[in-house]
């Protein structure tokens, strides 16, 4: 059954990307700033936790604090948008989902690439504060960085295919979605340290906080940008299988629930 979709998204890949430059444009629209803003958004969150973590509360004694916020939080802003996005795809999609066939999958799929691209051009000003900013030099390990992309798109789109599905089925789900991840964004180490967070709780909690799914991939970005080392290999291991689950339950999920979508459409 995979093989067999993952084969039809394949013969549908211009559709994919004509919906993805679709997107961009209609983001962009208008916009004197253009991709820009898809860096301007965590710039701006950053100097506000900085200010309030790092500054007023002194309670996050990091050197370069503001590279590891920004390294986590271009990540998470990706992240929150593919799935809100995604969360609608589908319903904003209705009129023509009834109307022809082609795999549903591509709307959810093109929102995420189309994200998934301004993170990409994000990074270009974020390596330029990196150089000039922090004097810090481009290491090797950046060469990580497309595996560190990969698993996090394969999470990400897994998640996106799910939430669809279940948004069309419960329409009060987009109601909540905004809390959801306003609560996962304070469960994932992107203003904070791990161990600070985790010296102060039980063992039993602190393992249950590590299969957070952003958790491993998150820590994978933040070894690159921040630490400039290799990420330990437990990481990815973690990432690969929180990847593999989030994929395979949201392709499979999409999959038998599609006819059941067009018909609620």
């Amino acid at each position: 059954m995979l093989l067999k979709k993952m084969q039809l998204l394949w013969d549908y890949r211009y559709l994919i990307k004509e919906l993805t430059i679709k997107e961009l444009k209609l983001r962009y629209k208008r916009s004197a700033l253009g991709f820009f803003w898809s860096f301007l958004n965590p710039l701006f969150m950053m100097l506000v936790y900085w200010f309030v973590f790092g500054t007023l509360f002194h309670r996050m004694p990091m050197e370069n604090y503001p590279i590891y916020l920004l390294s986590g939080l271009l990540v998470w802003n990706f992240f929150t948008i593919s799935l809100t996005n995604s969360t609608f795809s589908l319903l904003h999609n209705a009129a023509l989902i009834k109307k022809i066939y082609f795999p549903r999958e591509v709307f959810p799929l093109a929102t995420v690439c189309s994200c998934l691209i301004n993170l990409i051009l994000s990074f270009i000003p974020f390596f330029i504060i990196l150089l000039f900013a922090y004097r810090t030099a481009f290491s090797p390990v950046l060469l990580l960085l497309p595996v560190a992309l990969l698993l996090l798109f394969g999470i990400t789109i897994g998640l996106c295919l799910l939430l669809s599905v279940i948004s069309v089925f419960f329409r009060d789900f987009v109601q909540i979605i905004d809390f959801i991840l306003l609560s996962w964004f304070f469960l994932t180490p992107i203003i904070y340290h791990e161990d600070f967070l985790l010296a102060e709780y039980p063992p039993f909690l602190q393992q249950l906080y590590q299969y957070n799914p952003l958790f491993p991939v998150i820590k994978i970005f933040q070894y690159i940008f921040y630490e400039a080392q290799i990420p330990p290999l437990p990481l990815f291991f973690h990432a690969t299988i929180f990847c593999f689950i989030a994929f395979m339950i949201g392709i499979y999920y999409f999959h038998n629930k599609e006819n059941s979508v067009v018909k609620l459409l």
